[in-house]
């Protein structure tokens, strides 16, 4: 009997453990904005050299390098 109730202690333990963090998740990510403006973005390496660049030139063209 003892077994029992703590496998159904367990099961809804884990249940409203899963409830909450659902809910936690769901408030941290409504805070969050789904898009990121910038403009240009660089790759760099290790040395901190530029390997890539995306961004807009003088004449608004879109430039990839």
């Amino acid at each position: 009997m003892k077994h029992i109730v703590s496998i159904a202690a367990a099961l809804v333990a884990g249940f409203a453990g899963g409830l909450a963090g659902t809910r936690f998740a769901r408030s941290i990510d409504q805070d969050m904005r789904p898009v990121i403006r910038a403009r240009s973005f660089e790759l760099v390496d290790e040395a901190g050299q530029v390997i890539s660049l995306w961004g807009v030139d003088q004449g608004k063209n879109v430039v990839c390098h």
